[in-house]
């Protein structure tokens, strides 16, 4: 490269660095120049997606919601591997019928729904809900995908906001089914540093809802989460094998509707789960009004080093291994399981 080119570079990014984190500018280079061309930048204004700060606004929420699930269909059809967001609020509309994983028809909005293939990268994007009256909801839905990957993000329920009284669509429930993320049905999917708080029901779910059979979830990874303050669990694992969940800070989840666990070991096999081969490691778990960890069914399940304020327990589960933990003022307990041990766990 000859001086007068490097300069030239050198100039430029030095303005670069000096830029207001707030200013838009544009350069004339073009979009291949400024980035990986596997890597989707949402386009805003391509999908008509507003401003979320007022995110009790129907509409604002209804256009957004449309909107970044088209990008991410763009992004699937057109050979995009990544999809970046703008660092922004994002409002968004999660409207279903009574508890199951039908679509209210006249709005058929799930939430975000996301396809197969794709790492999304929401950084410090915020995700807030409208505020609703849905038994279920669910801000980002994986359902039916494979190989999906997100990174980062803010997602905010309406937990304080949410209308809880019964009604004769959606029946007289305990509105517990209101859910950050919820995977269903989906294989190789990976949710990494997110941060989750004020779900009327649970942070993640992994979950089967199909009602002709369900089908269980394989190689599901919840890592280096933040899950907090919200009104049933940290983490449900309903239908699941080769899950991991590690190296989370799950707390405050207390003063709602039971089981109110950090983490809680599920399967609904009377409905056709499976869950097997589950490891739940290096997560602090604290502030919780019911069990720290509860293995409640499944099958070979690996707990170990995890640091808890709260019990760990098993109970008509197989093959469940409780090792290499550290309680606070609190107990293992392991009852009607079979082939369920523990040893080297530090009570303090």
């Amino acid at each position: 490269m000859d001086k007068l080119k490097l300069a030239c570079l050198s100039g430029a990014l030095c303005a670069l660095l000096w830029l207001p984190a707030a200013q838009s500018c544009s350069f004339n280079v073009t979009e291949e120049e400024l980035k990986d061309p596997s890597v989707y930048l949402i386009d805003l204004a391509k999908f008509g997606i507003p401003d979320g700060s007022d995110y009790k606004d129907k509409a604002v929420a209804m256009a957004t919601t449309r909107g970044i699930n088209k990008a991410l269909n763009y992004a699937a059809e057109n050979g995009y591997s990544t999809v970046s967001f703008p660092k922004r609020q994002y409002a968004i509309i999660s409207e279903w019928k009574g508890w199951g994983w039908v679509v209210i028809p006249e709005h058929d909005l799930k939430g975000i729904v996301v396809p197969s293939g794709l790492t999304l990268e929401l950084g410090e994007a915020v995700f807030r809900l409208f505020p609703n009256n849905q038994v279920t909801y669910s801000l980002f839905f994986i359902f039916e995908a494979e190989n999906v990957t997100i990174n980062g993000g803010h997602l905010i329920g309406d937990r304080y906001e949410h209308d809880y009284s019964p009604s004769e669509t959606l029946g007289s429930g305990t509105h517990e089914w209101g859910f950050g993320f919820n995977i269903s049905h989906s294989k190789q999917i990976s949710i990494n540093g997110s941060k989750v708080e004020q779900m009327s029901g649970d942070a993640v779910i992994i979950n089967s809802y199909l009602p002709e059979g369900a089908k269980p979830n394989d190689n599901v990874s919840i890592k280096n989460c933040e899950l907090y303050d919200c009104r049933r669990q940290g983490i449900s694992l309903v239908a699941g094998n080769n899950s991991e969940l590690s190296y989370n800070h799950i707390y405050n989840i207390k003063n709602g509707t039971p089981p109110m666990c950090g983490i809680d070991v599920e399967v609904e096999a009377a409905h056709g789960c499976v869950g097997n081969y589950t490891r739940i490691h290096h997560n602090l778990i604290e502030d919780v009004e019911g069990g720290a960890i509860v293995c409640h069914t499944g099958d070979y399940i690996d707990v170990s080093e995890n640091t808890v304020y709260n019990l760990i327990a098993t109970v008509f589960s197989r093959h469940v291994k409780i090792y290499r933990n550290t309680l606070y003022n609190s107990s293992v307990i392991i009852a009607d399981a079979d082939y369920a041990i523990e040893y080297d766990n530090i009570i303090k």
